[in-house]
């Protein structure tokens, strides 16, 4: 979906059952266990359609809308893209920095583990970011 200095990044995909912006936001915020905004220009509005780039990718809401996609999940938010993603009909999930960074480290560190046979260790942060 992305592309990070020539390196593609994100995914995008369908929800198997369709849910309102605010479900997925409550969703989100439980998968996470972390505050999730969310920039909607409708939260009763349903969605299928997601994309999603952890981190700091929040101008990337305008690839999810340029892709067709309902919805965009990343890590942070600005002022500006909170005004413009929701201006530009897409809603956007902003779950922490941290947070939506996690999985792919943790999955990292299984792979490792499995396939190297090293001891991995992950320190986990109160990073509120």
């Amino acid at each position: 979906m992305g592309d990070y200095k020539v390196c593609p990044t994100g995914i995008e995909g369908l929800l198997n059952e369709p849910v309102t912006a605010k479900e997925l936001g409550l969703k989100l915020q439980s998968v996470l266990n972390h505050d999730v905004i969310l920039a909607s220009p409708d939260e009763n509005q349903i969605i299928e359609s997601v994309g999603i780039i952890t981190g700091g990718a929040n101008s990337d809401w305008a690839l999810a809308q340029k892709a067709g996609l309902d919805a965009y999940i990343t890590g942070g938010i600005s002022e500006h893209d909170w005004h413009e993603s929701q201006e530009n009909g897409i809603h956007m999930f902003a779950g922490g920095h941290y947070t939506t960074e996690i999985f792919g480290i943790l999955a990292l560190m299984r792979k490792t583990q499995m396939h190297c046979h090293i001891e991995c260790v992950f320190i986990d942060s109160d990073n509120p970011a």
